[in-house]
């Protein structure tokens, strides 16, 4: 019998979504399960007869799971139980359906490779794991956060109030500037959004790179400048259609100053000038997909 160990967020996904009910479902399936709350001190003591982690929760639990495990340099297979409210990281696996739906498909599942960035500033060196960018995003961030909203009552209401926002964003944030160099091109301009992005959606369900993989070695680079401020707000708010500036990267160097910048849903303000390099690290983690 393989043991999973589940590292779960309680706080995700609801009241139908508890420690009990995913134990069973994980046990009911044929896996002996170890259970750890990721709010709770020593979750990231993995017992050595795991044979792969699952994660329920959001974007921002695999990303503290992922983390952590390379800071202890104990890598894991990867099953995602998705219970956040957007799930980028997840569906830009293809991996949806309820948990038990879930469950059952880890023993004909297959393991793929995830690509993870190295990135560099303006804070101590990190990993990326969906994006980074200026402008628009990191701003909306900001505001949802300074504006200490309530808690919503639906996902939907969650992401009704962050589109209506970002939408607004667009038509009054000032171009933020940006010396930005390409595998070596120059692409430096005024922009009201520059996004490198490892996955294909940022934010709840931003969906500005929906051709991108995050297992195929490339990042994408979105590049939107004031002229295209109206489109943005369109293209997020009704879903038209919009044909922005997409470059593929492996590396990007970007400066900026004055302007709130974002590492995946980390917000960092910076009012001096700083400088920011990702490099794309092929596959280095591994998910189990249906």
């Amino acid at each position: 019998m393989k043991t999973v160990t589940l590292l779960h967020n309680p706080k995700a996904g609801g009241k139908e979504h508890t420690k009990g009910e995913l134990v069973e479902l994980i046990e009911k399936a044929g896996y002996k399960c170890l259970y750890f709350d990721v709010k709770k001190n020593g979750w990231d003591k993995i017992a050595p007869e795991t044979e792969f982690l699952a994660i329920a929760g959001g974007d921002g639990t695999i990303r503290k799971v992922i983390i952590k495990l390379f800071e202890n340099k104990t890598m894991y297979p990867v099953a995602l139980i998705p219970l956040g409210t957007a799930n980028n990281i997840s569906k830009s696996l293809n991996i949806t359906g309820s948990p038990e739906e879930l469950i059952n498909s880890w023993k004909k599942g297959k393991t793929i490779n995830f690509d993870i960035g190295r990135i560099t500033g303006p804070d101590k060196p990190g990993l990326l794991l969906e994006g980074f960018g200026v402008g628009v995003f990191p701003e909306l961030i900001h505001v949802m956060e300074k504006a200490k909203t309530p808690g919503y009552q639906t996902p939907e209401e969650e992401m009704e109030t962050a589109i209506k926002t970002f939408s607004e964003i667009c038509k009054s944030i000032v171009p933020v500037s940006c010396t930005i160099e390409i595998d070596g091109k120059d692409y430096s301009g005024d922009y009201i959004l520059a996004e490198i992005m490892n996955i294909r959606s940022i934010g709840t369900n931003f969906d500005l790179n929906p051709a991108g993989s995050p297992s195929d070695g490339i990042m994408e680079v979105i590049l939107i400048p004031e002229f295209q401020r109206n489109e943005l707000a369109a293209f997020i708010q009704h879903k038209s259609i919009f044909n922005f500036t997409t470059v593929k990267a492996k590396h990007v160097r970007i400066t900026w100053k004055n302007a709130f910048a974002h590492i995946d849903d980390q917000l960092t303000e910076v009012k001096a000038q700083a400088t920011t390099e990702i490099t794309i690290d092929s596959g280095l983690q591994k998910f189990i997909v249906p």
